[in-house]
């Protein structure tokens, strides 16, 4: 999830605090001074793993109560991070290294609040790239349309199988539980109108 500054001060208008990573400063209003001034020899790399340095900055809509926090800080490679509340500080994470034991080192708080409540939005992304059913277009809302059909049939399988887990024992006895592949196949199936196209949807009640 990529944010930048205007979307940050819209969401603390409503109370909604939020954190994630930054496209360079031109598109997110990330601080030029903790970006790279020439790309080509970005210095920024050179740094140490776990390297990181912080700005604050109050927000234009609301400078008296609202605040901004940027970060920067070497993983792998650099990664930039902004937030529509105040938060310094950092903690240890360890990562295993190809061919070596796990080495730890410093990462800023806002990561753990990241990996925290992204982990959702990261895992459907991941799943979504099985089974696609975006095509190439030339019109954009071509790209939305096929997107909102992939949400669509992700969000049905994680209710399908929830449905399916707190159904009683007789149901999930002589039912078998499809796996995600099926289960759109099915869904297609019953739109073509074909014999076998019957899915068996439990009920939080049982069948």
């Amino acid at each position: 999830l990529f944010v930048k500054t205007s979307v940050l001060e819209k969401l603390f208008e409503w109370n909604i605090y939020a954190a994630g990573t930054c496209r360079p400063p031109g598109q997110s209003g990330f601080p030029q001074d903790l970006t790279a001034k020439d790309p080509k020899k970005d210095e920024f790399k050179l740094w140490e793993k776990g390297t990181m340095q912080y700005m604050f900055a109050p927000m234009k809509s609301n400078p008296e109560h609202g605040v901004l926090t940027a970060v920067v800080w070497k993983d792998s490679r650099p990664v930039k991070f902004m937030a529509n509340f105040f938060m310094d500080g950092r903690e240890m994470i360890s990562r295993r290294q190809k061919g070596s034991t796990a080495q730890q080192y410093a990462a800023p708080m806002l990561l753990k609040l990241y990996n925290k409540y992204m982990g959702g939005v990261d895992q459907a992304d991941h799943i979504m790239q099985k089974n696609n059913c975006q095509r190439r277009s030339r019109k954009w809302h071509h790209s939305l349309f096929y997107q909102a059909i992939n949400i669509t049939l992700h969000n049905a399988y994680v209710l399908y199988q929830k449905d399916y887990d707190a159904a009683s024992e007789e149901f999930r006895a002589r039912t078998r539980k499809h796996d995600r592949s099926n289960f759109i196949s099915s869904v297609a199936r019953s739109f073509l109108g074909t014999p076998d196209a019957e899915i068996n949807m439990p009920t939080m009640s049982g069948p």
